[in-house]
């Protein structure tokens, strides 16, 4: 209970009830009562009924500030969901730049079927962060695709299941559907000719 006067004064009504009933027991047996036993009930219910009510005030306070508390701690998620969600932007801003580094280091070896999985990787992780420069992560993509003239290095099934992964999550993206899709397909279509040509599949 937060408010020790009302405490005070309701103990006081306890010790006083108390008080009474064993007065009226004590008179009583005497026979020297003029308050009877059903007046005392009486002013106990009442004691009772107000004891009820200011404990329905005091529950109807309690449930105002739950609910107060339960919107600042609503505002507390959403405003952690949202940081949630620029930290996975920004995780798949990072992985795109990682990835376009890799292939450009496959670039300086020459291994360019390599670079291209690692380019259509960045291509990926920048459709996810909404990344505004997607056109140039599919022209880089393109430029690459012309320069393949040998078989990969390394084992073309762990590269293709990378660029089939990746490759479903860009044909279902929005920025697929409103202006990649043309230019996405026709790279992919002469990627998939080259490695035709290599005896990959």
């Amino acid at each position: 209970m937060n408010n020790p006067k009302l405490a005070v004064i309701l103990s006081f009504v306890a010790i006083t009830g108390v008080l009474s009933v064993w007065l009226l027991w004590l008179f009583g047996s005497m026979e020297l009562a003029v308050v009877s036993l059903d007046t005392f009930v009486g002013v106990i219910v009442a004691v009772i009924l107000g004891w009820q009510i200011v404990n329905a005030l005091e529950l109807q306070g309690k449930m105002r500030e739950i609910e107060q508390r339960q919107d600042s701690m609503l505002d507390i998620i959403r405003g952690l969901s949202d940081n949630v969600q620029n930290a996975i932007k920004l995780s798949q801003n990072l992985q795109s730049g990682v990835n376009g580094i890799d292939a450009n280091m496959y670039i300086l070896y020459g291994q360019f079927v390599e670079a291209f999985v690692f380019y259509h990787a960045a291509l990926c992780q920048a459709i996810m962060a909404d990344q505004p420069n997607l056109h140039n992560r599919i022209e880089q993509l393109g430029l690459v695709c012309k320069q393949i003239v040998n078989p990969p290095i390394v084992d073309f099934s762990s590269l293709r299941k990378q660029l089939d992964l990746d490759s479903q999550y860009i044909k279902k993206s929005e920025a697929y559907r409103k202006y990649l899709s043309t230019s996405y397909e026709q790279i992919m279509g002469c990627f998939w000719d080259k490695m035709h040509s290599f005896g990959l599949q």
